[in-house]
């Protein structure tokens, strides 16, 4: 099992359009891509503006497979304007860099590998 944890800083008056678009464009695209088994959204409870996608899936290879087929980069599409405008710079700056950067700053995207944990129900 692997986790990919997406943040996201949103602009104070887009936070429930976020939460809207999550719930309604990114779970139900996540729910049909191969190898992803849980998403949930998460907020800071010490920044008001701070989000949190926390994936599961069953291997790496299937969470890359989803960004390398544009997936990732058509989601950021349909919630980029409500990114804060630190996190909207940051993906003009993105277009200066190589093609071997990540495609997208306005997120932070973070993998780890699982090594422990129980379904408790």
């Amino acid at each position: 099992m692997f986790m990919r944890i997406v943040s996201a800083k949103i602009l104070p008056d887009k936070m429930d359009e976020f939460r809207h678009l999550y719930k309604n464009e990114i779970v139900p695209a996540l729910e049909i891509t191969k190898g992803c088994r849980y998403a949930y959204l998460s907020e800071s409870m010490k920044e008001d503006n701070d989000f949190f996608s926390v994936t599961i899936w069953d291997s790496r290879q299937d969470a890359e497979n989803y960004e390398k087929r544009g997936s990732f980069e058509e989601l950021i599409e349909k919630t980029k304007h409500t990114f804060s405008a630190l996190s909207q710079w940051k993906m003009i700056l993105d277009t200066n860099y190589d093609e071997n950067t990540a495609k997208s700053k306005a997120v932070d995207v973070n993998y780890y590998n699982i090594v422990s944990g129980s379904s408790f129900k």
